[in-house]
């Protein structure tokens, strides 16, 4: 526009255009900074994910050696009862199926 003011159609305004040109650059310096607070945040789930799984990977190879791999093994016992042997459902609570389980048959 500054080369050849002749060519700007009559309906444009050139100070207007100016200042939208600085707020784009304004914009994208804010839009590029953003994006490097959301990697950030993005690491810092990860990294949050990862020690949630190592927490629970400890957990199930704390277990896994001893054979506890039922309900009474890993320490439930139900109120007012003692835990079932393992490998026993005999008197463990019960979920409730959801209609669609009960419609299907299939847990």
């Amino acid at each position: 526009m500054a080369t050849a003011p002749n060519l700007i159609p009559p309906f444009i305004t050139v100070s207007e255009v100016t200042r939208d040109r600085n707020l784009r650059v304004v914009l994208a310096d804010v839009l590029r900074e953003a994006r490097k607070l959301c990697e950030k945040l993005d690491d810092s789930l990860m990294l949050m994910g990862s020690e949630i799984w190592m927490a629970d990977l400890t957990f199930y190879q704390n277990r896994a050696p001893s054979g506890q791999t039922r309900r009474g093994g890993c320490g439930y016992e139900p109120p007012g009862g003692e835990a079932h042997p393992q490998g026993s459902d005999e008197g463990a609570p019960r979920l409730r199926r959801t209609s669609l389980e009960a419609s299907t048959g299939h847990p």
